[in-house]
């Protein structure tokens, strides 16, 4: 009688904890081993990734880990490790459930082959040189930029760096438009040999960058307006210059779009001025001319922001007219003089 409710307080704690894992999202299982016949460990070298789509999971398996160790030795990766790079490519946590064992030992066999295998596309010497330009470009750390091409690139700029020694060509890269920027980007490249243009190609690629950006430290909620307590700073790969460029001060004081979930990376799009007329309050009007001021109170038939254009309503006559607004419930409209020219 006791065997029987323990199998069904397991199976009861089984369905639990499954249930648990799917409504957390993804789920990362860390294997207990691993094999690398390559330079560099890959997340998905060491974890098994489960409820997710193709792309995403793709993505995530291929987050760069460490630096393999050398063939007949073995290196050890922690959650703490995944955990981190995670986060460093901008995946929200508290969208992720970790399984399983807390380390994985990472081995390479004898004569493990040196180069990554030809299935799977890895940096080379003319991808990374296509990034430092772009690295520099920016005024950027080399490190702290990614770039990332399609299958069919990646495997094309592998094959074309392959060439070496005296007589291998020199090659340059310019990026389309003059200047390189964070996003979808398109680069010129141009081989040369003595001199002469002996090939010329065009790539594709997305570039992102390490940047330290702000990021939600809890949920704010719609049109809450955010305060230093609401930011932190932390670095993410980010692919876009508005977002890279954000700072904690554009974002104090002012108010949130929509509900931001903790460990969001803030963006110019997610947050607003604070208005300080709202539709239904009653205004101060204020009528300047160079020679008098005069104050009415109307109406506010649309809310605004410091130095936004409102449409007001005058409370004796009912005429709808536009107004700035300067302050707290305080609108102002221009009266030009008599023989004033316009």
């Amino acid at each position: 009688m006791r065997a029987a409710a323990l199998t069904r307080l397991a199976a009861a704690l089984a369905v639990l904890l499954t249930a648990t894992a799917l409504a957390g999202g993804t789920v990362i299982e860390m294997r207990r081993g691993a094999e690398v016949q390559r330079n560099i460990i890959r997340m998905g070298d060491v974890v098994r990734i489960h409820d997710t789509d193709g792309p995403t999971g793709d993505r995530l398996a291929g987050i760069y880990l460490a630096l393999a160790p050398a063939p007949g030795k073995a290196a050890t990766v922690t959650v703490s490790d995944v955990r981190r790079r995670l986060r460093a490519h901008g995946v929200n946590l508290a969208d992720v459930v970790i399984e399983g064992p807390v380390t994985t030992t990472v081995r390479r066999p004898e004569g493990g082959r040196a180069s990554v295998a030809d299935d799977e596309p890895s940096p080379s010497a003319l991808a990374d040189l296509v990034r430092r330009t772009v690295a520099a470009d920016l005024d950027m750390d080399v490190a702290d930029v990614t770039i990332a091409f399609d299958r069919t690139t990646a495997l094309r700029l592998r094959r074309l760096s392959r060439s070496s020694g005296a007589g291998a060509p020199a090659w340059t890269v310019t990026p389309e438009g003059g200047a390189a920027r964070l996003g979808p980007i398109s680069v010129r490249l141009e081989a040369r040999r003595k001199g002469a243009v002996v090939q010329r190609l065009t790539v594709q690629g997305t570039v992102t960058a390490t940047r330290l950006v702000p990021v939600a430290a809890r949920n704010i909620g719609r049109y809450q307006r955010i305060t230093a307590a609401d930011l932190v700073l932390e670095r993410r790969q980010v692919a876009d210059a508005a977002v890279a460029a954000l700072r904690t001060d554009d974002l104090i004081g002012r108010r949130a779009t929509r509900a931001v979930r903790k460990g969001t990376v803030m963006a110019p799009g997610l947050v607003s001025e604070v208005p300080l007329v709202r539709r239904g309050d009653v205004v101060t009007v204020i009528a300047r001319s160079p020679a008098i001021q005069i104050k009415t109170v109307a109406v506010a038939l649309e809310e605004g922001a410091a130095g936004q254009a409102v449409r007001v309503r005058n409370m004796d006559t009912k005429q709808v007219f536009v107004a700035t607004v300067e302050k707290l419930r305080t609108v102002a409209i221009g009266v030009r003089s008599r023989g004033e020219s316009k």
